[in-house]
């Protein structure tokens, strides 16, 4: 039996369970529950408890406020990003939340400062993840930070981090990996910080413009081009590139890099010497900037995307005995003076040495090889190229600028050269025109090569410059003894001498008088005396003797002998036959 009381008290129990259902609604429609992308709302603003179907949607909601933050869970989201707030956009992790950007102008743009994002997978979006500012509307993005996130494309194409524009600041990118984009981080921002990211299989690892950028243990390799930087940026040797370190140096002197280097800035440097570094693959393989009285030596630099070397506003400094090979330009020289490049190889690149409002700079025992163009100089004054040797597509273009190619009576090598040698002293009888701009006025019938000798005759411990003009190839050159130090006891030895084997060859050689003084010259081949040597030349400091012979066969040796004086044969010949005839008595006198 139901009593009046209980009946009164049904409408209660009514609401009652009615106000609990609906706080238990509210509460799974508000509060922090964390729900799988398989389900409807994979998507969860910790702060209001709210969830949606995609992240675009929890951003662009209004009860989603500056500060706040977004989880995400794993799943794959084939949407655009635009962060428009001051959020924090936090995914799984694990590259196991996975934004596809569906080859859309980008996957993820950053609108607003002080906005995180990490956690992320960022893929197949056309400039994958920006930092900047949208459409025309100039909101600044500044003190982002962006880390612990995989970017990666299929296809090549796009940037995977770009910070464009000296508008944006203070932004930190951090613990990224990033593969296959055109630029790994393209960055033209001030004041960030870009640490612990790897970067590798893109075209070019890193763009690093602006300012006062600081980089840190960043790694760059297996890139078409690992690294590029300029202006003034804070860039230490936890970075590298295909495993060597980064130099960048700002106002330093007197010091030396690691011979270990990867790539080399310097700016606002004096005396710097670079020796022995081996790199390719970087944006310039040796930049100086504002740099002077600097040594780059013994360097092999190949497959760079601008310039092998560069020089900017930089005078005073020597590029030798350094092998550089592919790229834009192999060494480029624009605003600055007074710069020698010596014993270099130039080969396979659009230009061999591009110079530029540059003066009095000098090129000469170099060799050009399979260049569009050797030499291309715009508006230089005094440019001197002497002692080189152009081989294969030869060409020297200049644009209102004075170039000489020629010392005085020594010139260039060109394969492409045609004329004789009537008077047999290597050098061709006519001027070789490239163009109504350029003559070189005494061509050379060989090619030029150069030798660092140590001489034998006191002092002994400095160094010599011996000079080879020839038709062959020689191994090496050396001053040697022959018997006794007087004035024709010293001679040259040349080996690995080759050539077609069986034709006639020819060496003009010009050494310093101070380490072979003597006034008669003869040469031995396999050990037979020609007569075909003869004095070109002296000039109280330099001695040039020209001969011939026939090629010998590969590691035969080539002497240069100072020939007796002719007052001197008569007597050491009765001499020898004096002991000669004395030696027969004394072997055929009868026994006692």
């Amino acid at each position: 039996m139901i009593n009046g009381d209980t009946l009164s008290r049904k409408p209660v129990l009514i609401i009652v369970f009615l106000l609990l259902f609906l706080q238990f609604f509210t509460y799974s429609r508000f509060q922090q529950n964390r729900v799988k992308a398989s389900d409807s709302y994979p998507v969860h603003n910790l702060n209001t408890g709210l969830n949606y179907t995609t992240i675009q949607e929890a951003i662009n909601a209004n009860e989603t406020l500056d500060g706040q933050i977004i989880h995400v869970d794993s799943g794959t989201y084939d949407e655009r990003i635009t962060i428009s707030k001051s959020i924090s956009l936090i995914g799984e992790g694990g590259n196991t939340t996975i934004i596809n950007g569906t080859g859309k102008l980008w996957a993820v743009s950053i609108n607003a400062n002080n906005v995180t994002f990490s956690g992320f997978m960022v893929e197949e979006g056309g400039r994958g993840l920006n930092i900047i500012i949208n459409g025309g509307i100039f909101i600044i993005s500044n003190n982002c930070r962006v880390y612990d996130n995989t970017i990666r494309y299929s296809d090549n194409y796009g940037a995977g981090i770009q910070l464009p524009g000296d508008f944006v600041s203070g932004n930190i990118v951090e613990n990224n990996t990033i593969t296959n984009c055109t630029y790994g981080i393209l960055s033209g921002g001030n004041n960030c910080e870009l640490t612990n990211n790897i970067v590798k299989n893109c075209y070019s690892g890193a763009a690093v413009q602006g300012n006062n950028n600081v980089l840190r243990n960043n790694s760059f390799a297996d890139n078409r081009f690992d690294f590029g930087a300029n202006g003034i940026q804070d860039i230490d040797e936890t970075n590298l590139v295909s495993g060597k370190p980064i130099i960048y140096w700002i106002d330093q002197h007197d010091r030396e890099t690691p011979v270990n280097a990867g790539y080399v800035s310097l700016l606002n440097c004096v005396n710097i010497t670079i020796a022995g570094m081996i790199a390719s693959n970087v944006s310039e393989g040796i930049s100086l900037v504002n740099t002077t009285n600097s040594v780059i030596r013994d360097t092999i630099l190949s497959d760079c995307e601008n310039s092998c070397i560069y020089l900017f506003n930089s005078s005073g400094n020597t590029v030798e005995n350094s092998s550089l090979n592919g790229g834009s330009d192999l060494v480029q020289i624009t605003f600055s003076n007074s710069n020698r490049i010596d014993r270099c190889v130039m080969n396979g690149s659009v230009y061999g040495v591009s110079a530029r409002y540059s003066e009095h700079n000098s090129i000469t025992d170099s060799l050009f090889e399979n260049n569009y163009e050797d030499i291309d100089i715009v508006a230089c004054g005094d440019i001197n190229v002497y002692h080189n040797n152009f081989i294969n597509g030869t060409k020297v273009s200049t644009f209102t600028s004075n170039i000489t190619l020629d010392n005085g009576f020594e010139g260039n090598y060109w394969s492409d050269y045609n004329g004789t040698d009537s008077n047999h002293d290597g050098i061709g009888d006519t001027p070789h025109v490239i163009d109504a701009n350029n003559t070189d006025h005494y061509p050379l019938m060989g090619t030029f090569q150069s030798f660092i000798v140590r001489a034998n005759a006191p002092p002994l411990s400095r160094l010599e410059e011996i000079e080879v003009i020839s038709n062959s190839t020689i191994g090496n050159v050396n001053v040697s003894q022959a018997f006794q130090p007087t004035d024709y006891g010293w001679f040259l030895e040349l080996t690995g001498v080759t050539g077609l084997e069986g034709t006639t060859g020819f060496c003009r050689i010009t050494f310093p008088n101070d380490i072979i003084n003597a006034s008669y010259y003869q040469v031995l081949i396999n050990g037979t005396f020609t007569s075909s040597s003869r004095i070109v030349g002296s000039n109280g400091t330099y001695t040039t003797v020209y001969f011939t012979y026939v090629h010998p066969v590969f590691g035969s040796v080539i002497e240069v002998f100072p020939e007796f004086p002719s007052f001197l044969v008569l007597p050491l010949f009765f001499i020898t036959t004096l002991f000669a005839v004395i030696f027969y008595k004394r072997r055929h006198l009868p026994r006692a």
